[in-house]
């Protein structure tokens, strides 16, 4: 932690790289569906592989895109504001003006939603470090921050045998 942070919180490595596959395939499915557009002669087939090819490389520069943005390091700095790090640099902002935060809203890369008072939304994956460690940090750096957790509740482990199974 550098001098001014009262905490930091890191994407993990382990989605990290989940991330990175997950780009690849992206980028590497459209690749394969050209190649089919050269190599199967039925018009039917070229038709389907030229389909194919349009909508994966719609995903995967809608994948690169996001994997661009995704901040890879949060910061809660003592003057009271929130900086994300990302490869486009790093971006502050007031923790006072923080409103809301989601957790869980929607499926895929991004579902913590930090919602500031002049409108303006922060999207974060939650797989960072210590993920009750950052909102327990933003609570207290904003007592009045309303924190809404939309993720099911995990079951309790079952009771009774003890776990042999009987």
């Amino acid at each position: 932690m550098s001098a001014g942070t009262t905490g930091q919180w890191a994407i993990s490595e382990e989605f990290s790289q989940r991330l990175g596959c997950g780009v690849i395939t992206a980028v590497l499915l459209p690749l394969w569906f050209l190649l089919l557009l050269f190599v199967v002669p039925a018009n039917l087939a070229m038709s389907v592989s030229a389909v194919l090819f349009v909508l994966s490389s719609g995903f995967a520069l809608a994948a690169l895109r996001r994997a661009r943005r995704l901040p890879r390091v949060v910061r809660l700095e003592e003057d009271g504001r929130l900086s994300t790090e990302s490869r486009r640099g790093v971006e502050s902002r007031p923790v006072s003006a923080l409103r809301s935060v989601d957790v869980g809203t929607s499926l895929g890369v991004w579902p913590m939603r930090l919602t500031f008072a002049d409108g303006a939304v922060l999207r974060l994956p939650t797989h960072l470090d210590d993920l009750d460690g950052f909102l327990a940090a933003l609570r207290r750096a904003q007592p009045d921050l309303v924190i809404t957790d939309h993720n099911p509740p995990e079951p309790p482990p079952p009771a009774g045998d003890g776990g042999r199974g009987r």
